[in-house]
């Protein structure tokens, strides 16, 4: 496992991205909009309150152009304001967090990260992060990747995964930072993208866990006993004990927290230059270990 470079100094972005910081979303079509463009006309002459002048006066025609809009424009990732972030090898890289109760969630909650995918073909169940596991034993959450997309498995005791392709996805280019989150709240699951609502799922009921679950993973999923690995990275990986609304996802994803956050139970910058420590930066002091 391998750091990313730092670029500049991190900036608190409190009140969001700096312009200079968007990127464009290649996956949508830019809208149609009108500008008005002004011209201007000669004419030879006119009345005014002290008898006829001549002179220019405007004129103006609409012209459709392209124009990016916020809603196209990708939310700028905290690293290229100066942070780091996590690279995996998908072999046999992952961050192991040490089992806890904080994140034995029951009915709601919140998980979020950053991610940089190297590719998106043959990926099937590789994680971005998991606390539970998906086989003849069913129980906990996770991210990870099947068919078409990044999909959040959740067991619940109304819920059993039969096929991967009944759970919200998202898809993530490769090569390009995209935020993923998903929140559940008793009764719907939902799966954001970039803070836009990509796709929601009506599952209800706590979740169920297993009396020895293990560790939480960041950079894994366990399918069927086996362990399969996130390639590229990963960085900004926050847990809350809350289901986050959709303004409050899409307002703090492009930002650096505080790690005292109402809600906040786990959070991993991923900005650490050596070591094999990953801090987590909530009161709770849980850091992960670079494996």
């Amino acid at each position: 496992m391998r750091r990313l470079p730092k670029a500049r100094k991190k900036l608190p972005m409190r009140q969001g991205c700096e312009p200079d910081f968007y990127e464009m979303d290649k996956e949508k079509p830019l809208p149609q909009t009108t500008l008005q463009v002004g011209s201007y006309h000669l004419m030879n002459q006119y009345p005014t309150p002290f008898g006829m002048a001549s002179g220019f006066v405007p004129m103006f025609m609409p012209i459709p152009m392209q124009m990016p809009t916020p809603a196209h424009l990708q939310p700028c990732h905290p690293s290229m304001a100066g942070g780091t972030g996590s690279a995996f090898d998908g072999v046999n890289d992952r961050v192991v967090v040490s089992e806890n109760s904080i994140y034995k969630f029951s009915n709601q909650f919140t998980v979020e990260a950053w991610i940089k995918p190297n590719s998106t073909g043959s990926d099937n169940y590789r994680g971005i992060i998991s606390f539970g596991k998906d086989g003849s034993s069913q129980y906990g959450y996770g991210f990870a990747y099947y068919a078409t997309g990044w999909r959040f498995f959740i067991k619940t005791q109304s819920n059993s995964v039969s096929q991967w392709t009944s759970l919200p996805y998202a898809s993530a280019p490769a090569g390009q930072w995209t935020h993923l989150a998903a929140t559940y709240d008793g009764s719907k699951l939902r799966l954001y993208k970039n803070g836009a609502l990509a796709e929601e799922k009506n599952i209800s009921g706590s979740i169920v866990w297993a009396d020895n679950p293990g560790d939480l993973y960041i950079g894994s999923f366990n399918k069927g006993e086996i362990d399969y690995y996130f390639s590229g990275s990963i960085d900004e990986v926050r847990l809350w004990n809350t289901s986050r609304s959709s303004s409050q996802i899409k307002g703090n994803k492009g930002i650096s927290l505080e790690g005292d956050e109402n809600g906040l139970v786990g959070y991993w910058k991923a900005d650490e230059s050596s070591g094999l420590n990953l801090s987590d930066e909530t009161s709770n002091q849980i850091d992960g270990i670079l494996n």
